[in-house]
């Protein structure tokens, strides 16, 4: 009896281990990469909801997206921010992960 308690102790705690807290509030979808040359092009295009923003793959946090060889469009969930100043289509990324 015992041991089938602790059985279930350790499945319920491996099950609960298992769960991915959803704490990304936003969904959107990396199109291309964007080849413009002008002071607030370039990087990849993101576009979220009905708006359409730049991202740079060198200034997201630490993840596993290699968008250079990523297979785009890639549907993404992700938390950001628009700056206060500089270009108002590039986004600051806190966390960002593939959908």
């Amino acid at each position: 009896m015992k041991n089938l308690i602790l059985i279930l102790i350790l499945f319920a705690i491996f099950i609960f281990s298992s769960c991915q807290k959803n704490d990304l509030n936003y969904v959107g979808k990396i199109t291309e990469q964007d080849f413009s040359k002008c002071v607030c092009c370039g990087g990849f295009l993101l576009k979220i909801d009905n708006n359409q923003y730049n991202i740079f793959e060198q200034n997201l946090p630490s993840n596993n997206l290699d968008l250079k060889n990523a297979k785009l469009p890639m549907k993404v969930s992700l938390n950001f921010t628009i700056p206060t100043s500089g270009c108002e289509n590039f986004i600051e990324v806190q966390k960002i992960r593939k959908r």
